[in-house]
């Protein structure tokens, strides 16, 4: 389908008709006088439709005006063929043989003008003015819808989140919302197009709010507000902002919400500590760029005029504008601009430029290719100054180069030390220290701080709990206890004559936990800002961070040396089960072997089987006191080697071991001797189901480990935690042999679970168990 090259041009002066009429004369008195009544009229003619749709295809046609009876087919289809080639080029159709009917239907199809012959030259001045304000109003039209597309792309590119209205009985409907919109209120436009603005944002509480700003925006006002609207994670702080537009303007305006809520909510995390600075938060004016690359012409809003310093009759060129650009970063600029062209990529960059005052500010510009008929026509964007963020992002990663000092200090002294240390430097202030609770908790003892913090005394303030609201020590009290900071513009507000005057006359006191109070301060009243606010609540969250890991550090260490006081005591009670549990053991089991000499009685076998169990609760026993929990000492063992060596050290009777693998495990040898001798003498001792016949024990692979299995009576599922208890036994063992097991494999870190095995037994199995090759 082809195009009038009318669309491609920016009007010009001149107007051009197609005229189509199968009457000559007429055509040619009809150029000649039209042209007379209008000098910038220029006609051509054509016969029948056919060749008037050729012309269409191949020339320029700012209007078309038909005869209604034509060869071929009437006026009106032709109106449809011409609409097929270029919906907006004008069409009038003027007629000899028109009635009432044909007017009506020419309406009805949406011609744009409809006039009936007569006689005279008239009828052709007349003809002059209707070609003259159709063209004018279709080149208004198009010039319109430029601006639009213009203004689209501004809004679908706008950082901050925004949506477009009309009012429908007093009432804001949406009707389009942006990207960003989107992104922070969590709503997509098919839920939030169509409905009330105050039905999808505005919460529970805050109805009469949004009435009284409706009403405002409703008679014109210009509203500047901070308000709290809901999205889809929850009620946030939004800046609110409205923009009038023409009253010839299909939508009565837009709302932009600036997303204030990290700003309002100071953050906590070390993250977010670059949203602790106002600044860094508040988003620059955005000003709409236009690249033309086919007329190699650059148009910049207004606000692109006032982030590069120049006056409006500033011509931007791309050469001029590139020019701005820091030298080091133009060439990322060009290749930007050149992929947006060449590959139609969405692209943004942020550089550097010298404005026209000589300031070099940082800029983010990003732009989006437009694209008609499978052509770039223009790149299109919007640039936003980001200076004041780049600078305070600067400040934040010196300041946390310089906190990681912090994270090595090993007490709380030491890091009271560094903090002021690091306050002195990055705050330039000459007043900085650090007050840690006392171990009653009616004190704030001061841990560090400069020399200048002093007192006429020569030693540094100690802050004791009191009831006088107007006193220093109240004031510090009250910041710990609140968990807030607190500016104090003039210290002499708080200073009762009869106390210790201090040296500092105005500060910031940041609460550290449950520490104490880390403090910022200078000789002069009102001499502290948000910055310093700002930059020493980072220094605090990190202050309290190391004393916390300080204080853990502590408490471990006390732990430690409690569990190496525990052990020593342990090590002696097992010297004492050692030497006064074995020897009377084994002098039975001499006095039994005596007794089974002189006499023969079924009793003594009993005695015996005593004996042994005491025995082997002795040495289950001594093992957990002797290992406890420790940490292993892991080589390469292969588990059929050491499957079969246990199984020697084992009573197994008829019982029968098989080995399934060859597998080569990262484990303590002895321990892991350990864990299988308890599971190869747990399984023999249980035995096959009413015990018919003997126990066959299997050990094999799993994917990331090993299990043994028996074919034995298994274990339930109910019990299966259970059994790993110490002194849980389902018989005559001694509770202690499966807690053995769980032990060994928690040394190692790996995952013991109980199962069914395939022959209907109980299945052990290890997970997590390295090899030497991993």
């Amino acid at each position: 389908m082809g195009a009038n090259p009318s669309v491609m041009t920016d009007g010009g002066t001149s107007i051009r008709i197609l005229h189509v009429d199968d009457d000559a004369s007429l055509t040619e008195t009809a150029a000649r006088l039209v042209a007379r009544a209008e000098p910038r009229v220029e006609v051509t003619t054509a016969a029948a439709p056919e060749p008037a749709l050729e012309r269409l295809e191949e020339e320029r046609v700012d209007c078309v005006v038909s005869e209604y009876d034509l060869p071929g087919m009437d006026g009106l289809e032709l109106f449809e063929a011409v609409r097929a080639v270029d919906p907006d080029v004008p069409f009038i159709l003027f007629t000899g043989t028109g009635n009432e009917a044909v007017a009506g239907e020419a309406v009805s199809a949406g011609v744009t003008d409809y006039l009936q012959k007569s006689t005279g030259t008239e009828q052709f001045r007349l003809l002059a003015n209707r070609v003259t304000t159709a063209v004018e109003g279709s080149r208004t039209e198009r010039q319109l819808a430029v601006e639009r597309r213009r203004f689209q792309v501004l809004f679908e590119q706008f950082p901050e989140p925004t949506l477009e209205y009309v009012f429908e009985d007093g009432e804001p409907q949406i009707t389009a919302v942006n990207e960003a919109f989107t992104d922070v209120f969590g709503y997509d436009a098919a839920t939030a197009v169509g409905g009330p603005v105050d039905d999808l944002i505005v919460p529970q509480g805050s109805r009469a709010e949004a009435e009284r700003i409706d009403e405002r925006v409703r008679a014109g006002d210009r509203v500047d507000e901070h308000l709290r609207r809901r999205t889809a994670d929850g009620i946030r702080d939004f800046r609110f902002r409205n923009i009038e537009v023409s009253d010839d303007d299909p939508v009565d305006g837009y709302a932009i919400y600036a997303d204030i809520t990290d700003r309002v909510r100071r953050g906590r995390e070390l993250e977010r500590r670059n949203d602790l600075f106002r600044r860094a938060q508040e988003l620059a004016d955005v000003g709409a760029w236009e690249y033309d690359p086919a007329a190699e012409e650059l148009a910049w809003t207004e606000e692109v005029y006032e982030i590069h310093g120049v006056p409006r009759s500033f011509e931007p060129t791309p050469p001029a504008a590139l020019e701005f650009y820091h030298p080091e970063d133009r060439e990322a600029v060009e290749t930007a601009l050149d992929r947006a062209l060449a590959d139609r990529d969405r692209v943004a960059v942020e550089a550097r430029i010298e404005t026209g005052d000589g300031a070099v500010r940082w800029v983010r510009t990003h732009g989006s290719p437009v694209v008609e008929d499978g052509d770039v026509v223009a790149v299109r964007g919007a640039v936003q100054d980001v200076t004041d963020r780049k600078e305070q992002l600067s400040t934040i990663s010196d300041l946390q180069h310089s906190a990681q000092r912090l994270v090595r200090a090993g007490d709380p002294d030491c890091v009271a030390d560094i903090a002021v240390d690091i306050a002195t430097n990055a705050l330039e202030h000459p007043f900085a220290g650090v007050y840690l609770l006392d171990e009653d908790g009616r004190a704030l003892e001061p841990a560090a701080f400069t020399d200048a913090r002093r007192d006429r005394s020569d030693r540094a303030r100690r802050f004791v709990r009191n009831d006088p609201d107007a006193t220093v020590d109240r004031l510090l009290w009250g910041v710990f206890e609140a968990g807030q900071h607190r500016i104090v513009r003039d210290v002499g507000e708080y200073d009762p004559v009869e106390e210790v005057p201090t040296p500092a006359r105005s500060g910031v006191l940041f609460p550290l936990g449950d520490h104490g109070v880390f403090s910022v301060g200078s000789p002069e009243p009102g001499d502290v800002s948000e910055t310093d606010r700002y930059l020493g609540d980072i220094l605090a969250t990190v202050v309290t961070a190391s004393l916390d890991r300080a204080e853990r550090e502590r408490a471990l260490l006390e732990q430690k040396e409690l569990q190496e006081a525990r052990t020593d005591r342990l090590d002696e009670l097992v010297s004492v089960i050692s030497h006064d549990l074995r020897s009377p053991l084994n002098v039975a089991d001499g006095r039994l072997e005596l007794a089974q000499a002189d006499c023969d009685s079924p009793h003594l076998e009993d005695a015996k089987s005593a004996i042994d169990r005491s025995r082997t609760i002795v040495e289950d026993l001594l093992t957990l006191a002797r290992e406890g929990v420790r940490d292993p000492d892991p080589t390469p063992v292969t588990l059929r080697s050491i499957a079969n060596d246990c199984w020697v050290s084992v009573p197994s009777g008829d019982a029968a071991l098989s080995v399934e693998t060859d597998r080569v495990i990262v484990a303590d040898r002895g321990r892991l001797r350990q864990l299988l001798e308890n599971l190869f003498r747990n399984a023999v001792e249980h035995g096959l189901p009413d015990g018919d016949g003997p126990v066959t024990i299997t050990v094999g692979d799993l994917a990331e480990g090993f299990y043994v299995a028996d074919d034995g009576v298994g274990i339930p599922p109910e019990k299966r935690e259970d059994v790993f208890e110490s002194g849980y036994s389902s018989g005559d063992g001694t509770g202690l042999g499966l807690s053995i097991v769980r032990q060994v494999a928690r040394e190692h870190d790996w995952d013991v679970a109980i199962a069914e095995s395939a022959a209907g037994g109980a299945r052990f199995e290890f997970t997590g168990v390295e090899s030497p090759d991993r």
